[in-house]
C-alpha cells in the first residue's frame, strides 16, 4: 500500500496560501474559507471545518448586515458542524435564527429557505424531536419533489433527511422505498456513478442493515465500494467508508474471518490516510472490537473497546453517539462473558448518558435498558430485569408501535423473568404476545414457544404444552 494519497497534506498547502492571496480581501477568503470547511466536513475532520466556518461568519459579519443570505450561509455551517459534535441545542438555536430571519426575507418555497428546514429537520432529529424532524423534512421533500429537476441537490437533501427521520422512527419500508425512488431518479438525472447516487445507496445499505438483510446490505456495499475505488482511489474516505459497511455486513453474516481481514485492512489505510483519532477510523476500531467479541475472543474485544473509549473521553466526545455505542456494546459483550457487574455498571452508564441527551422516549435509550434487562435475566438477577423489560415495552408502546422486534424482545424477556419467578399463569400472555410479532420460521419463535411449552408444562396443561412442542420441532 503506497503513500500516494495524503488529502489533509493538500488542504493544509491551500491553507498556507490563502492569506497571501486574499489578505485584502475579506470576500474572497470568506468564500475560500467556506469552500475548505465543506471539504474538512465531508472528510469527518470536525475541528478544522468548524475553524473556517467560524472565521468565514466574523469575516461576513465584518462587511455585511446580518440578515444578509451570504452572511447567514456562514452561519448555517456552522451549525451543521455543532450538530455533528454533540452540540445540537446550539445548532438548534443558530439555525432556529436563520430561519427566523428567512421568514420575513424570504417566500416559503425558496431554496435557501428549505436549505435551512432540511437542516433543522436533522437537527431535531439528532435531539430524538421526531415529529418536528418529519414535519420539517415531509414539507421540504413535498415542495421539491414535483419538480426535482430545479434543485435536484437540495431535493435529494431533503428526501435523504425524510428516509433518515423514518429510519429513526422504526418506518424501515417507507424509508427503503424513499430510497430506492432517490436512486433511479438520481441515476437517470446524473448518471449511475455520480457520487449523489452512490451516497444514496450507501443509506439504502445501512437501511437494509437496520432491517437485517445483511446480504443485501454486502451486495450494495460491494458495489459502492468497488464504483468508488474505481473513481477515486482504493485509500479514499468515501471508499474506505463503503468498505467498512461491507465489513459490518459481513458481521451480521456470521462471516467473521472475511470480516476480521477486511476490517484490518480498512483500519490500516484509514490511519495513514485519515489519522488514529480520526471519527471513521475509531469506527472500524469498534467493529474490529465485536468482531473480536462475536467469536469469544474477549480479550482482544475488551483491549480495543478501553482504547476507543479513552480516546473518546479524551477528545471529550462522551455525549456522541458512537461513544454511546461502544458503552453499549462492551456491556454486552462483558455480560457474554460473565462478567454481569461489570457489565451492569457500564450499561447504566450508558443509559444515564442516552436519557440526559435523547430522553428516554428515544429508541436507542430503550435499546439501552432491553439490554440491561437481557444481562440481569441471564446473571439470575429477576426482578431487576423485570422492571427493565416492563418498562422498555411501555415506552415502546407508546412512541414506537411499528418497533414490533423490539417489543417482542422485551415480552419474551418479561415472559421468561416471570417463568423463572414461578409465575407461570403471567408468564403465558406476554410470551403469546411476542409469538404474533416475530417471524413464525425464526429462531426467536422458536425460543418464544419452548417457553410456552414451559409454561404449559408447568400449569398441567398437556394438550396446549404438546400444540407449542410440535411447532417447535421443524425448527430443531
Amino acid at each position: 500500500m503506497g503513500k500516494d494519497i495524503k488529502f489533509t497534506d493538500v488542504l493544509l498547502t491551500w491553507e498556507g496560501s490563502l492569506e497571501s492571496y486574499a489578505a485584502d480581501d475579506p470576500d474572497l477568503e470568506a468564500r475560500v474559507r467556506i469552500t475548505l470547511g465543506d471539504t474538512y466536513l465531508g472528510l469527518g475532520l470536525y475541528s478544522q471545518a468548524l475553524a473556517h466556518f467560524q472565521r468565514a461568519r466574523d469575516l461576513r459579519e465584518g462587511i455585511l448586515d446580518r440578515e444578509h443570505p451570504d452572511y447567514l450561509e456562514a452561519v448555517d455551517r456552522v451549525a451543521r458542524v455543532l450538530r455533528r459534535t454533540g452540540e445540537a441545542e446550539r445548532a438548534l438555536v443558530m439555525l432556529q435564527q436563520v430561519a427566523a430571519i428567512q421568514a420575513r426575507t424570504l417566500p416559503p418555497d425558496h431554496p435557501k429557505r428549505l436549505f435551512t428546514d432540511i437542516g433543522l429537520a436533522a437537527t431535531h432529529l439528532e435531539l430524538a424531536r421526531f415529529d418536528e424532524a418529519l414535519a420539517l423534512s415531509r414539507h421540504a421533500y413535498d415542495l421539491l419533489s414535483p419538480n426535482p429537476e430545479a434543485h435536484p441537490l437540495l431535493t435529494y437533501d431533503a428526501a435523504e433527511i425524510l428516509a433518515a427521520v423514518y429510519a429513526r422512527m422504526g418506518k424501515l419500508e417507507p424509508a427503503a422505498e424513499l430510497q430506492e425512488t432517490g436512486i433511479r431518479a438520481q441515476r437517470q438525472l446524473f448518471g449511475p456513478g455520480h457520487a449523489r447516487v452512490l451516497l444514496t445507496m450507501q443509506n439504502l445499505a445501512g437501511t437494509r442493515i437496520r432491517q437485517r438483510r445483511f446480504r443485501d446490505a454486502g451486495d450494495l456495499y460491494g458495489k459502492i465500494s468497488e464504483q468508488r475505488a474505481r473513481l477515486l482511489g482504493e485509500n479514499h474516505p468515501y471508499t474506505l467508508s463503503s468498505r467498512h459497511g461491507l465489513v459490518v455486513a459481513l458481521n451480521g453474516l456470521e462471516q467473521w474471518a472475511d470480516a476480521w481481514v477486511m476490517a484490518r485492512d480498512v483500519l490500516e489505510r484509514q490511519t495513514e490516510v485519515l489519522g488514529d483519532d480520526h471519527p471513521q477510523t475509531l469506527s472500524t476500531r469498534a467493529t474490529l472490537a465485536i468482531i473480536a467479541g462475536s467469536v469469544e475472543h474477549y480479550e482482544e474485544c475488551f483491549k480495543i473497546f478501553k482504547s476507543l473509549l479513552d480516546t473518546y473521553e479524551r477528545k471529550g466526545w462522551t455525549g456522541q453517539k458512537p461513544y454511546l455505542r461502544a458503552l453499549n456494546n462492551y456491556g454486552h459483550f462483558l455480560s457474554k462473558a460473565g462478567r454481569a457487574d461489570d457489565a451492569e455498571t457500564v450499561l447504566k452508564k450508558a443509559l444515564d448518558l442516552k436519557t440526559r441527551q435523547y430522553g428516554p422516549q428515544d429508541l436507542t435509550t430503550i435499546m439501552t435498558q432491553i439490554t440491561l434487562g437481557q444481562v440481569l435475566l441471564k446473571a439470575a438477577r429477576l426482578e431487576k430485569a423485570e422492571k427493565w423489560f416492563v418498562e422498555a415495552a411501555s415506552l415502546l408502546r407508546a412512541s414506537h408501535p411499528n418497533r414490533k422486534n423490539r417489543l417482542a424482545e422485551c415480552l419474551t424477556g418479561y415472559g421468561i423473568c416471570l417463568l423463572k419467578m414461578n409465575r407461570p399463569g403471567e408468564a403465558e400472555a406476554p410470551l403469546l404476545e411476542a409469538l404474533t410479532l416475530v417471524d413464525p420460521a425464526s429462531s426467536e419463535a422458536g425460543e418464544i414457544r419452548r417457553n410456552l411449552v414451559q409454561v404449559y408444562t408447568t400449569l398441567n396443561m398437556p394438550d396446549k404444552a404438546e400444540l407449542y412442542r410440535d411447532e417447535t420441532k421443524p425448527n430443531e
